[in-house]
């Protein structure tokens, strides 16, 4: 009940759909990429409820802290070639704390309320900076998990029913597994590929 009173709330849905723009605009392989898979997944289990109807994303987090801070970690479950926007919420100085941190790229960021940042979390090191104690700091994600493209990609079966109903075929993905990194990278667009709007 919980969850749904939140999902249904304007200002979310708002939300949800300003991040799905994002990413068709900035990285429109990407965003085809989740349109293709997710429209798959929802067509082929009609039961499974969007969280948003206006997003790509099936999953999502609302941290309501009101303290909320991530440690350094990395999103090893979401999809290796995906990425996740993160909004926040409240009220406090960015100035003075909730910094977002991404190690890899050795950057701290300021992070003032109702920013919106979209990285790659499953292989981008990545959390934000604690807040003062009167102040009050929220988020809101959306991601995917990567077992969803593999149930995609393995024809609607898990890992062992492709190895035990289509031997070859789990043997060519495997052997595929080295080159599937690059193809990932693909997805993203580069500076170059940018239009003025």
């Amino acid at each position: 009940k919980a969850f749904d009173r939140l999902a249904s709330m304007k200002c979310f849905q708002r939300v949800s759909g300003h991040h799905n723009r994002l990413l068709s605009l900035y990285a429109p392989c990407l965003y085809d990429r989740y349109q293709t898979t997710m429209k798959a997944v929802f067509n082929h289990h009609p039961n499974l409820k969007r969280p948003f109807k206006s997003s790509v994303w099936p999953a999502v987090t609302f941290n309501l802290g009101p303290h909320s801070v991530t440690k350094e970690h990395v999103d090893t479950r979401n999809y290796t070639a995906g990425a996740c926007p993160i909004t926040v919420l409240g009220s406090y100085d960015p100035m003075k704390g909730s910094h977002m941190v991404l190690w890899d790229l050795k950057l701290i960021i300021e992070f003032p309320p109702g920013s919106t940042i979209i990285l790659p979390s499953s292989t981008l090191r990545h959390g934000n900076t604690t807040i003062q104690p009167h102040k009050c700091w929220y988020s809101f994600t959306q991601y995917t998990s990567g077992t969803i493209f593999c149930w995609f990609n393995y024809g609607f079966r898990s890992t062992q029913q492709l190895l035990e109903e289509d031997p070859e075929l789990f043997a060519r993905m495997e052997m595929e597994r080295d080159t599937r990194w690059a193809e990932s990278l693909n997805l993203f667009s580069t500076v170059d590929e940018y239009k003025p709007l």
